[in-house]
């Protein structure tokens, strides 16, 4: 994928949705033929290592609203997963395969395809958890 028409995408997207709601009747024009304009493919990822705690309990709660609107929606809990850091070895090029075999090729697969990415965690010292 480009990363200037990813980074093109994901600046509509946080536009619209900051400007008409997060799940109102948003449609992006790139993406008209592929189907029904108001259903959205979404990625929630959790960083939260507490299970049932209040950052699991709001993305359970917004997972459960979207697709009770008929969105599509997966879900990542980061902190339950085997995810390595990047280490900006570029292999990837945003094209090819990491080097790491581990969780995140999930992340990867349904990024690319996603509508809305919601990120949930907890605030630690003014910043999101790692």
């Amino acid at each position: 994928m480009d990363r200037r028409q990813f980074i093109k995408g994901a600046l509509v997207t946080t536009a619209a949705l900051s400007l008409g709601g997060v799940l109102g009747s948003f449609a992006d024009d790139s993406k008209s033929d592929k189907g029904d304009k108001n259903k959205m493919k979404i990625l929630v990822i959790t960083g939260s290592p507490r299970k049932g705690g209040n950052s699991s309990t709001l993305a359970d709660s917004f997972t459960k609203g979207a697709g009770e609107a008929g969105h599509e929606v997966v879900r990542f809990d980061a902190a339950f997963k085997d995810v390595h850091p990047c280490t900006g070895c570029n292999s990837c090029g945003m094209n090819g395969p990491c080097v790491f075999k581990d969780d995140f090729e999930f992340v990867r697969k349904h990024i690319v395809d996603a509508d809305m990415v919601v990120f949930a965690t907890p605030m630690y010292y003014f910043g999101i958890s790692a």
